[in-house]
Order: C-alpha cells, then sequence, then structure tokens
C-alpha cells in the first residue's frame, strides 16, 4: 500500500502470476461488465488505464478496437433497443450472453497477445 493509504498492487498473493493473456481476457471481462453501452471516449480512456495499471502492453489500434466493441454494446446505459427487439440477441444477463462475453473477451485477448508478440519480434 502506498504511503496516503491508496492501494496501488495487487493484495493477494499470486495475483501477479496471470500472464498478459490472462490478465487482458480480466481487463476486457471487467471493462463490459462495468461500461457496456457508454460513450467511446470514456471506455478507451477507461481501457487504456487499466492496461497501464496491469503492465500489459497493447496497440492503440487494438485498443481502440476493444473499446468500440465495449462502447457500441447494449449496457445499462444504453436504452436504445426495445423489450421486444427481434435481433436475437441474448438477455444481457442470462447464461447466454455470458458465455458469449466470455468467448468475446477470449478473442479479443488473443488478439492483444498476439499484437504484442509481432511488435516484440520486430
Amino acid at each position: 500500500m502506498a504511503e496516503n493509504g491508496e492501494q496501488n498492487a495487487p493484495v493477494m498473493a499470486g495475483s501477479d502470476d496471470a500472464t498478459n493473456e490472462q490478465k487482458s481476457v480480466g481487463i476486457i471481462a471487467q471493462t463490459r461488465q462495468d461500461h457496456a453501452g457508454q460513450g467511446l471516449a470514456f471506455v478507451l480512456s477507461n481501457l487504456r488505464e487499466r492496461f497501464e495499471q496491469a503492465q500489459v502492453e497493447i496497440d492503440d489500434v487494438s485498443l481502440a478496437r476493444i473499446a468500440h466493441e465495449i462502447s457500441d454494446m447494449n449496457g445499462t446505459t444504453d436504452n436504445s433497443g426495445s423489450a421486444d427487439d427481434a435481433s436475437g440477441a441474448a438477455d444481457a444477463d442470462s447464461p447466454e450472453a455470458e458465455a458469449e462475453g466470455a468467448a468475446a473477451d477470449d478473442s479479443l485477448a488473443v488478439d492483444v497477445a498476439s499484437d504484442s508478440a509481432e511488435r516484440t519480434d520486430r
């Protein structure tokens, strides 16, 4: 803990053991849960801050793509869809929606990890 009482490091033993891919999946999932459907600039700023805090490198193109996908989601702040929306999308709180979100998180994190690997290989 910092001198001012602010937590600036993980508290749990082993919390630093996650790979960058696992951290990316967690960051994307949590940001999706917290900010789905909110403004692009806000989501982008929040994602950038979370990746920096986790010390996970991500390029601006990947970051913008992920932020765009999260901001486009029907979240609590986006009331544009109606109850009888025929899009076939799963209810945001349903197990199907959670599974779809988890699969998307994994896919985005793999993209982030492979983008990072390509940058370090150059």
